[in-house]
């Protein structure tokens, strides 16, 4: 395997230079907060425009299947022979159809539950949904408190490291200065 070697880094050389690439890296993060509600902004209208022309279509679709539902009914009969549920017509498939099965419950979901799980039969599970699993900030937490026996036994501990961060604390430009600031 080729060895590889890390590009070389261009470090600060002093607490100025450092000071510096940090009103940057402030600069470039407000620019990118001040673009993104900007994007924002402008997916919003595009959508309310969007919203208020499918809106209008939508509601002539809805008068046109009002119109068509009770022709269908009179005129099926005549257009397909008899013979079939369902024609092509003017670019639309126009008929009647069956739809896929759906439960109908004679009590509530919980109370439906309840009968299943009462009765004794060995296929109840097959019916009934159960899913598990790791409640990790419950662990986290009982670790925390260094009366983790049992979770520990098991294997389960937690991890943290150091990590390297940069939080801009608050702009000292207006948005959109970031190109000035990098290029004079």
């Amino acid at each position: 395997m080729a060895r590889r070697t890390a590009t070389a880094v261009d470090l600060p050389k002093s607490v100025e230079e450092a000071a510096g690439l940090l009103g940057r890296y402030a600069a470039l993060t407000a620019d990118i907060a001040a673009i993104d509600a900007e994007r924002a902004i402008k997916r919003a209208e595009i959508d309310q425009d969007a919203d208020e022309r499918i809106a209008r279509r939508e509601e002539e679709l809805k008068a046109i299947f009002a119109r068509l539902k009770p022709w269908w009914a009179v005129a099926g009969d005549q257009v397909t022979g008899g013979k079939k549920r369902s024609a092509e017509l003017g670019g639309c498939d126009i008929g009647i159809r069956t739809t896929p099965p759906r439960l109908v419950l004679q009590a509530k979901e919980p109370e439906m539950i309840r009968r299943l799980q009462g009765l004794r039969w060995s296929r109840v599970k097959e019916f009934l949904r159960t899913k598990v699993s790791l409640d990790k900030q419950a662990i986290i937490k009982e670790i925390g408190t260094g009366k983790d026996g049992h979770l520990g036994m098991l294997g389960f501990t937690t991890r943290q490291t150091d990590e390297f961060f940069i939080a801009p604390i608050a702009p000292e430009h207006e948005p959109g200065d970031s190109e000035d600031v990098a290029n004079g």
